[in-house]
């Protein structure tokens, strides 16, 4: 990927691996019981938390897959994310959970998804289904992200794809073992500074290289006139597929455990103000990197770039043909914290469903607050190693998982949060069918995608269709069941406390 920089890229990238291992050296003696470490002592600000939730959402596919769609489909893939998808999304996110989930942080001693949903619904079938989709995603997930990371890590630094996942891992593990999400929240503070420093200069680049929007949008209309517009029906992102994909970002994003579970880490409900506009602005910022990509489509088309073999190095090609050395080696060290920064969220999230969500609430294994920070601290450790053996070789049907996580999880959690929390009439059974019907279909149709056992889903994202399956399953069944009073209501309305009151 960087040629002859690679001196400069090993220099930024030890810089940044000493700021992140000092991080997690402080957070982990700050962490000193299970609330520290699943949920950062209740003690996160507003840009720490802002900073937080965008780091963990916005992965390599932000740097490297964005691009690279930008390149083969136009201005689809971007304006989806950017503007009708993910934007909105984590505004329906922070509207349905942020105040709620905190105020469930005090009230009901809440840490996880599986907390949430079993303090609304009362039910420990409930609290284990969730608590299963959350590891079994977020541990294949992880997979994916050592992988990535592995191979991310081997096209910087003169060191082969196993011994890259085995840096990941070690460089990883040293700071989210030991301090959990306290470690995760300021790394992820000081990860996603760099990502914003990193996405504005290569935008700004990219506008300079293709000579401003006007002549950039004049040479992708000269190859392709279908590039410039929100969907492109010679690519995937046909009108329908995008449609698909708008409802499951509005609505996915609630589901997502890593993201979700943040707003119980908040000092006060106050602090949750100002905190969706400097994530949106900071989501809008960290994604305009992806502009490169369509840069990069003209300046091959021009011959400045050679052809590409895989859209997904569009930006690197870019990165290469316009920058220096030094400002490479900035730009890849983004790219290295959009990755790592992901990986993170997982082990906290996978061992947090094990040990809080099964082991001690599911089966009423009773724990000492010290034999809790060790348990969470060992299968954290453990949870992380064998996912980062599996990176190795990663067997293709956990491949196959991770890469379906974030709808599965969009599918099999965010109705049961999303109507528990807003709708007084969702019953138990609802919850506990539409979780089951999420993991089935979240899961299960990408699967079946994947392994050509259909072909009529090549037209839509898997997800999405889940997603309207579960949310379908939640509706009906609980109208068809008789109403369940819930005692989180009796205790405060979610729905009409004011974020401005600043009470928790």
């Amino acid at each position: 990927m960087v040629g002859t920089v690679s001196n400069a890229v090993i220099l930024f990238i030890l810089l940044y691996f000493a700021v992140i291992f000092g991080i997690g050296y402080w957070s982990t003696r700050q962490t000193r019981q299970m609330s520290d470490y699943l949920v950062a002592g209740k003690r996160l600000g507003t840009w720490v938390l802002s900073f937080a939730i965008m780091a963990a959402i916005q992965s390599g596919w932000t740097w490297l897959g964005l691009p690279g769609s930008m390149y083969a489909a136009g201005y689809a893939p971007m304006l989806g994310v950017m503007s009708f998808g993910a934007f909105f999304g984590l505004a329906v996110c922070y509207y349905m959970l942020a105040v709620p989930m905190r105020r469930l942080a005090d009230t009901h001693g809440a840490m996880t998804a599986a907390d949430c949903a079993d303090a609304i619904f009362e039910s420990k079938t409930l609290r284990i289904l969730v608590a299963i989709a959350v590891f079994a995603g977020s541990t294949t997930y992880l997979v994916a992200q050592w992988a990535a990371l592995g191979q991310l890590l081997s096209s910087l630094l003169p060191v082969k794809y196993t011994t890259a996942v085995i840096i990941a891992f070690v460089v990883t593990g040293a700071y989210v073992v030991g301090g959990g999400m306290l470690a995760s929240a300021y790394n992820h503070f000081f990860q996603m500074i760099l990502m914003l420093v990193g996405s504005v200069t290569v935008f700004a680049a990219a506008l300079y290289a293709g000579g401003g929007f006007a002549k950039i949008n004049a040479a992708i209309g000269a190859i392709n006139p279908n590039m410039l517009n929100y969907y492109n029906p010679n690519t995937a992102f046909t009108l329908g597929f995008m449609w698909f994909w708008f409802f499951m970002f509005w609505f996915s994003t609630v589901g997502q455990p890593h993201i979700g579970v943040r707003f119980y880490s908040v000092r006060n409900i106050q602090t949750l103000r100002w905190s969706l506009l400097i994530a949106g602005a900071s989501y809008i910022i960290g994604c305009l990197c992806a502009y490169s990509g369509l840069v990069t489509r003209v300046l091959v088309a021009q011959g400045a770039i050679p052809a590409l073999s895989h859209p997904d190095k569009a930006l690197p090609a870019f990165v290469a043909y316009f920058f220096p050395p030094v400002v490479q080696a900035l730009i890849y060290v983004a790219v290295l914290a959009a990755t790592m920064s992901t990986a993170d969220s997982f082990i906290v999230a996978s061992s947090s469903a094990l040990v809080r969500d099964i082991w001690q609430k599911g089966l009423g294994k009773v724990l000492s607050p010290r034999g809790e920070i060790v348990s969470i601290r060992v299968v954290s450790f453990v949870v992380a190693v064998v996912s980062a053996l599996l990176a190795f070789k990663p067997p293709t049907l956990i491949t196959l998982i991770g890469a379906a996580a974030w709808g599965g999880f969009g599918a099999s959690i965010g109705p049961v949060l999303m109507f528990g929390l807003r709708w007084r009439r969702a019953t138990k059974a609802g919850a506990i069918a539409s979780c089951a019907v999420g993991l089935i279909f979240g899961f299960g149709l990408y699967l079946a995608h994947q392994l050509k056992l259909t072909t009529w889903l090549k037209a839509y994202p898997e997800g999405g269709i889940a997603l309207a399956a579960s949310m379908a399953t939640m509706i009906i069944v609980s109208l068809l069941t008789r109403p369940q009073e819930k005692k989180i209501f009796a205790n405060f309305s979610f729905a009409r406390k004011s974020v401005a009151s600043g009470t928790a």
